[in-house]
């Protein structure tokens, strides 16, 4: 007789959705945020409760792997992050581009993104809408552009995302944040020529190897995606000398000899 048990959060209430990568899978897919209590269950009926009330965030869709938190936490958390908020602002329009986080200097549109993300999921949306409109009141424009699109990409509107990202990386051109952000929501609405461009420019700005190879790996799935054989090919061959083991990676070699097929490339030295 096979049986059925585990524990899961029962009693969801205050239940906020949104999109997002997941942080164990690396899946873009639709997230939940709500508060419930964890039990025992025994095919799946609910039997000895296993926790206090918790608060859940970032529930993926896909896996299932989210953060929990004790309710009784979620008022200190609010308060402080909106201390957090503010002064990341005030930062801001003093002309100061980082703020201290328990003795990390963080850049402080960073942070105002990672505390309206965390205001999202904790069911707060009056205060991300507090954040958006200060920082539109106050003119600071890339903050706001930053934020808004990020708020807009976890609702799931990406074309409103792409449009504010493209804002920012129209009035700062080596912002490499900005960059980032508009390639991935590019890769997500299927844009591949507006992605290419933002991710190579973002190549250009970075300096380390293993993200410069993991960027020109993002390159080959797009050049692919768009049938340039001849462009994907160059890509993986930039990859085998930034990581000339993965010469001997059997995928990866794989795919690459694939692709040489595909353009009728079989003179590369690479190719076997």
């Amino acid at each position: 007789m096979i049986f059925i048990y585990g524990s899961k959060v029962y009693g969801r209430k205050n239940l906020v959705r949104g999109w997002g990568h997941c942080d164990s899978c690396g899946e873009y897919s639709r997230r939940k945020n709500y508060t419930g209590r964890k039990w025992g269950h025994l095919y799946y009926l609910p039997l000895v409760p296993c926790s206090g009330r918790l608060r859940v965030t970032h529930e993926c869709g896909k896996c299932g792997y989210g953060f929990h938190l004790p309710a009784r936490e979620v008022p200190a958390l609010l308060a402080s992050l909106a201390q957090t908020a503010d002064e990341a602002m005030n930062l801001l329009m003093a002309g100061e581009d980082t703020i201290d986080d328990d003795g990390t200097p963080t850049p402080c549109v960073e942070s105002l993104i990672g505390d309206a993300e965390l205001f999202h999921g904790l069911g707060a949306s009056e205060r991300v809408e507090w954040i958006v409109t200060t920082l539109r009141d106050r003119g600071l424009a890339y903050a706001h552009a930053m934020v808004h699109g990020k708020m807009l990409e976890l609702e799931g509107d990406l074309d409103g995302a792409q449009s504010l990202y493209a804002k920012a990386v129209a009035d700062h051109p080596d912002d490499e944040r900005a960059l980032r952000a508009m390639g991935s929501v590019s890769l997500l609405t299927g844009d591949y020529e507006r992605a290419l461009d933002a991710l190579g420019k973002v190549f250009e700005l970075s300096e380390d190897r293993e993200d410069r190879l993991g960027l020109r790996q993002i390159m080959i799935g797009l050049h692919e995606e768009m049938g340039d054989y001849d462009q994907a090919i160059e890509q993986y061959e930039q990859c085998f000398e930034l990581s000339p083991k993965l010469a001997k990676d059997k995928k990866f070699k794989k795919a690459y000899n694939k692709a040489c097929k595909k353009a009728q490339k079989l003179t590369s030295p690479y190719h076997s």
